[in-house]
């Protein structure tokens, strides 16, 4: 009927291509798309929900002519009026918790919300080299779990895929 039922997604959808005036411009987004949270697993101790983000970083290269300026240029990266121009033209789940009090991001109500009640349970992607082949994998066994395919059956696929891609070393007992 044209509709999705499970959209899983990130915080950069909602803030950027589906906002009124992002790229799909969805003039009455907050009808038409609501929010829920990722459950947690469910087992005692398990948190209520998960979320996990990416993000990016800045690196001093340790063989830099000039660190004090390498230094110099990354403060002014992760100042309030740095992060809040990033935040204008590349929505997304501020860096630091105390940008959610900036203007630019209080000006959505539903993302501030939702986003302060994701962070306590967020976890990061790790940067490492092999990380994307398991990003792209995760996303693949989102997708079956979502067309339907049993957890137990996704699970081991998941798990076949990802002893492929990262040596029988690397994945737990």
């Amino acid at each position: 009927n044209g509709q999705i039922a499970i959209f899983p997604e990130s915080t950069y959808m909602w803030m950027g291509i589906v906002a009124p005036t992002g790229p799909w411009g969805l003039k009455n987004r907050d009808q038409l798309i609501g929010w829920a949270p990722m459950p947690g697993g469910g087992a005692p101790g398990d948190p209520p929900r998960v979320s996990i983000s990416g993000g990016g970083g800045w690196i001093i290269n340790r063989g830099s002519q000039h660190p004090d300026l390498a230094w110099a240029v990354m403060q002014q990266l992760a100042s309030v009026p740095s992060a809040d121009l990033n935040q204008t033209l590349n929505p997304c789940i501020p860096v630091r918790s105390d940008l959610l009090k900036e203007p630019v991001f209080q000006s959505d109500p539903e993302i501030q919300r939702e986003v302060t009640e994701a962070l306590p349970y967020t976890t990061f992607r790790p940067a490492l080299p092999v990380y994307p082949r398991i990003s792209e994998l995760v996303q693949q066994m989102v997708e079956r779990c979502i067309q339907g395919q049993s957890i137990d059956q996704d699970l081991a696929q998941y798990r076949h895929d990802v002893t492929l891609r990262v040596g029988p070393e690397h994945v737990a007992p």
